[in-house]
């Protein structure tokens, strides 16, 4: 069942697999529509939707002059498939939403899905590191973490989400602020 009153089953919403955290991250064209139909072509691919955080807006960080605020979200679901399959639904979900598979880094984008946690998994590859390298240090990530797993292990820290969350308050970097619930 999803964390808020927004009910959005599906035949993927079944509780075998995996447990995953997704970041959802986007500052260009209607960002809700973007990411709602992201959210239904994760779920029509078998990620089982469990609890979803509500839309941040956050600043840009790393990007181009005069870049658009981002809206930022966390979703929680289960995965059977590898974490290689889901990263690479992920990115093909990403091409259709618009953004090219050869953008560049730190630019604005329509959508960036990122792999932040697979269950307890650690994995260093040439193409998924796990947990996500820079989550633990994103106040964008971490505030809808928390908000639906405050106790979300990153297993290379041996940290909670809500310890890196609270060690990172008060840094230089502006506070993501909620807007409303994810636009399911």
């Amino acid at each position: 069942m999803l964390k808020h009153a927004h009910d959005v089953k599906s035949d993927a919403d079944t509780p075998s697999g995996v447990s995953a955290f997704l970041a959802f991250g986007g500052n260009l064209g209607d960002r809700e529509a973007v990411f709602r139909k992201a959210l239904i072509s994760l779920r029509g691919n078998g990620f089982a939707v469990d609890a979803a955080s509500g839309l941040y807006e956050s600043a840009p960080v790393g990007c181009e002059d005069g870049a658009q605020p981002f809206y930022n979200a966390v979703v929680r679901g289960r995965w059977s498939g590898t974490p290689e399959s889901l990263l690479a639904l992920c990115q093909e979900i990403e091409i259709a939403s618009g953004r090219p598979a050869d953008h560049p880094h730190w630019h604005s984008r329509t959508l960036d899905l990122d792999l932040i946690l697979f269950g307890e998994r650690i994995l260093h590859t040439d193409s998924l590191i796990l947990p996500h390298p820079r989550a633990h240090t994103r106040l964008f990530v971490l505030l809808p973490l928390v908000e639906i797993a405050p106790d979300a292990l990153f297993p290379t820290l041996h940290l909670k989400a809500s310890e890196l969350l609270a060690a990172l308050k008060g840094t230089a970097e502006k506070m993501p602020h909620w807007i409303k619930p994810f636009p399911l």
